[in-house]
């Protein structure tokens, strides 16, 4: 989840509003035992990313200048229990933040 909110922000604001630029769905796997993938002990973890205006009733006069980017992963765990596990991140982005400084010459 960090990797993804982290990633936001190497994108500048047009491509964080383009719709289908940031991909909404992710798939990664955990192997515990990376010598030996054989044993299929790996997790899939599965999920989204969203990216959506802030809420005007936030009350800020630069709500326009705010995205609210939320990425949500669960995967299966427990064994012979198989508990499903949800977890959730959020962030604001805003319109003039470090992102125009990141490839700035």
């Amino acid at each position: 989840m960090l990797e993804k909110l982290e990633s936001i922000r190497l994108y500048n604001w047009d491509q964080i509003n383009s719709n289908g630029f940031i991909p909404s769905s992710l798939i990664a796997f955990y192997q515990p035992n990376p010598t030996n993938p054989s044993t299929g002990s790996g997790v899939v973890y599965t999920g989204s990313l969203s990216i959506r205006p802030v809420a005007a009733s936030l009350g800020v006069p630069y709500a326009a200048d705010l995205r609210e980017v939320v990425v949500r992963v669960s995967w299966v765990s427990g064994g012979g229990s198989s508990t499903l596990r949800e977890r959730e991140m959020r962030s604001l982005v805003s319109r003039y933040g470090l992102q125009n400084y990141v490839f700035s010459n």
